[in-house]
């Protein structure tokens, strides 16, 4: 199903809160198997990070920003469509996050291109010091792609400073 321009989903769907959040406390172990998943993942044990998230259970039990990294764990082992699938559970769950947003930016570039990929980012609200900095490169580095593809390598570039200098400050 291809995402069209303007139907950014609406905002309004099971957005996080106190009362449907799942208690800290219970999901501890969810919470490091996730992290620990993400590591694997980052060294490029893909297999052994999906392995260790089954261990807790179903993969499509995680909640919200979760999802974001269960769809690159899961994308980067051929499954694009329950990828896509956690990426769009996971923006209508909390489309505040961002890198549930960063997710989905790139489902709007694969879909639509770099001129609604940069209307989405324009319409959110910048990274903050907040944000992971991990997240606010990737944020960076979808805006440079984007305005490489439309040829505007001015902007592009400052992009990738931003976004080095936030690297830098890790």
């Amino acid at each position: 199903m291809p995402l069209h321009r303007n139907s950014v989903l609406p905002r309004n769907l099971a957005i996080a809160s106190p009362m449907n959040l799942p208690s800290a406390a219970a999901d501890h172990p969810k919470q490091q198997a996730l992290l620990e998943a993400a590591e694997l993942a980052k060294s490029g044990c893909f297999i052994d990070a999906y392995q260790r998230l089954l261990a807790c259970g179903s993969v499509n039990d995680w909640f919200g920003s979760e999802r974001a990294e269960i769809a690159w764990i899961v994308s980067e082992l051929g499954a694009p469509r329950l990828s896509r699938w956690h990426t769009l559970k996971g923006f209508r769950e909390m489309p505040d996050s961002l890198a549930v947003r960063n997710a989905y930016g790139a489902l709007i570039v694969a879909d639509n291109g770099p001129l609604d990929t940069l209307e989405f980012l324009e319409s959110n609200v910048e990274p903050t010091e907040q944000n992971s900095s991990d997240d606010r490169m990737r944020w960076h580095w979808l805006r440079a792609s984007s305005l490489t593809q439309l040829r505007d390598f001015a902007a592009a570039e400052q992009e990738l400073d931003r976004m080095a200098a936030v690297g830098e400050r890790v």
